[in-house]
């Protein structure tokens, strides 16, 4: 299992249509200029994430279920204009080659 986080410039073609998200002026101000976000993960995510990292044995996981926060950068988005540029923020997991069923988890 790999837990990734992406910050994605929102527009038209977005699955919601180009609306919504969050002004990236906004974020750069939260976080005094700095082109990263701090993602705190709900407490749902962070049991999944403990109960993947059980199952799998993902030592990773369970480090980042018991972080206060993950760090997105934002570095990517610096040549982009943040009073007009809206983004989306998030995190995943996604399957590797290797990894086996996961009941209750497997959709």
């Amino acid at each position: 299992m790999r837990y990734s986080t992406y910050a994605h410039v929102v527009s038209p073609d977005d699955f919601r249509g180009g609306v919504g998200g969050l002004l990236l002026r906004d974020v750069l101000d939260e976080n005094d200029g700095r082109y990263e976000h701090l993602l705190r993960l709900s407490e749902r995510a962070r049991k999944d994430l403990r109960e993947l990292a059980r199952l799998t044995g993902n030592g990773e996981l369970a480090r980042i279920a018991d972080a206060d926060a993950t760090v997105v950068s934002l570095e990517h988005l610096r040549h982009l204009d943040p009073d007009t540029t809206r983004i989306r923020i998030g995190s995943e997991v996604t399957r590797e080659p290797g990894d086996g069923p996961l009941p209750g988890f497997d959709r």
